[in-house]
């Protein structure tokens, strides 16, 4: 039996409560399960932490840090 390696997803987000669902939901149903997702907001103003906090209430896979400084976009986050 092959030891399957564990994947690490990263995902950037900033305001995005209008698409985060359908995008986690889909890492979600993949067929492969040996990952984990980490999520960094970078400041939403929106719904999104309160659905990254569902999610990862929900899912062990699933963790999230909110960054608490100034924005630093999609480069830097």
């Amino acid at each position: 039996m092959i030891d399957c390696p564990v994947i690490q997803i990263l995902m950037a987000t900033y305001n995005g409560e209008k698409y985060i669902r359908r995008q986690i939901d889909s890492i979600v149903d993949q067929k492969y399960t040996k990952w984990n997702l980490l999520v960094r907001d970078d400041g939403s103003q929106d719904g999104t932490v309160s659905i990254l906090d569902e999610y990862s209430a929900r899912d062990h896979r699933i963790r999230y840090v909110v960054n608490k400084t100034e924005r630093h976009g999609w480069k830097q986050n």
